[in-house]
């Protein structure tokens, strides 16, 4: 009785790999994305990396213009003005 049923615990084990490495050999679905879904993707990126570059280009024209002017004793409306577009240009990024 204990032979019987040893076999068939071993049995269920082999029968239960088995059916998990059959099941992890199938091949996987196949992409539903287009080629042209993945141009169009890429151009949006290129198109994102190319704006936040100018971004950070104003960005630092700014603190730079700020930074002078605060050097140079200017006025604090024209400073704040330029402190609220530095602010609205770092929200719009992301930043």
């Amino acid at each position: 009785m204990q032979r019987s049923g040893s076999r068939i615990g071993l049995l269920a084990l082999a029968v239960a790999l088995f059916a998990g490495c059959s099941a992890s050999s199938s091949s996987p679905p196949p992409c539903q994305v287009e080629p042209r879904q993945l141009e169009a993707a890429r151009a949006d990126l290129d198109l994102a990396r190319a704006r936040a570059e100018q971004t950070a280009i104003e960005v630092k024209d700014l603190e730079a213009k700020i930074a002078d002017l605060q050097s140079r004793g200017a006025a604090p409306e024209r400073i704040g003005e330029l402190e609220r577009t530095l602010a609205e240009l770092k929200r719009g990024s992301g930043r």
